[in-house]
This record gives structure tokens, C-alpha cells and sequence, in this order.
């Protein structure tokens, strides 16, 4: 599972223009959730997908510029 940054408390210690930066790049406007990683984790735990056996899952609101 790849992830742009995601809402936390953590943010707090980062710059609001660096913040502003990254929002910039995704083409959905906002950061990322954590439950919205979190439903992504439990989707690919639940035993209707047992068959699968790799894959990425970009979790970026559509950011394609790391």
C-alpha cells in the first residue's frame, strides 16, 4: 500500500506552506485518513481475498509526483 500524507496530530510539527504544498499535488484537494488506509488494510484482510497474492494499492487521493 503505497500513501501520500495523512491527516494525524503528527502534522502539528510540520510547516502549514509545506502542508499547503502537498495538498497542492493531490488531485482530490485533501490528505489522506486514516481510516481511510485503515479500511484498506482491513479490506485486504478479510478472508473473501484470500486468493490474491500481491499487488500495490495506492492510497493518494490520485498523487503521482513523490
Amino acid at each position: 500500500m503505497t500513501q501520500s500524507m495523512v491527516e494525524t496530530t503528527l502534522l502539528k510539527e510540520i510547516a502549514p506552506e509545506y502542508i499547503r504544498e502537498v495538498k497542492a499535488k493531490i488531485p482530490m484537494g485533501r490528505l489522506g485518513t486514516i481510516k481511510e488506509n485503515a479500511d484498506v488494510v482491513a479490506w485486504l484482510c478479510c478472508e473473501e481475498y484470500n486468493f490474491m497474492t500481491g499487488g500495490v494499492f495506492d492510497v493518494s487521493g490520485g498523487r503521482a509526483t513523490y
